[in-house]
């Protein structure tokens, strides 16, 4: 397994044992919190789903994605490394659609717009498994930014 996956499964991981509601009663009558060897099965599939999913919305080209990683990438130690995990609490409805997140907010706030702009509303592949505990803790990591090819010169 190679690091990046460890790492982004290890998040997945750890986010499924922090679950604090379940989605179909009250928190009185779930577990707070289930460890994420006793996790069943689908729920450590639909985290690592979900993981993939948000990843690749914080990644695509759109204007909100694009500034929010502009603005991830500055927090870098160092060029060539990544930028510190985005750890997030995502709560999911029924249908699969993500009803909002929690996070520890920048100090711009054009980045923590653009990450909600990124994220709420949006859909996931499938609603999550019933009774599953939300919400669901996710660390996305973004991989630095790629310098653009030098262009080679036509002679």
């Amino acid at each position: 397994m190679n690091a990046s996956r460890f790492r982004r499964l290890t998040g997945v991981l750890g986010g499924l044992a922090s679950g604090l509601v379940g989605l179909g009663g009250a928190a009185a009558a779930q577990p707070q919190s289930v460890a994420p060897s006793e996790a069943p099965i689908a729920w450590v599939r639909y985290a690592e789903t979900a993981t993939r999913s948000v990843t690749t919305w914080l990644e695509e080209d759109s204007e909100p994605a694009t500034a929010f990683r502009a603005y991830l990438h500055q927090t870098r130690p160092a060029e060539d490394q990544p930028s510190p995990p985005l750890v997030l609490k995502v709560w999911i409805k029924r249908d699969g659609r993500v009803d909002r997140i929690g996070f520890t907010p920048f100090a711009d706030q054009s980045a923590n717009a653009s990450l909600l702009t990124s994220i709420v509303g949006r859909t996931l592949p499938s609603a999550p498994p019933r009774g599953m505990l939300l919400p669901l803790r996710l660390a996305i990591q973004l991989e630095p930014a790629q310098p653009a090819p030098a262009a080679t010169p036509r002679l």
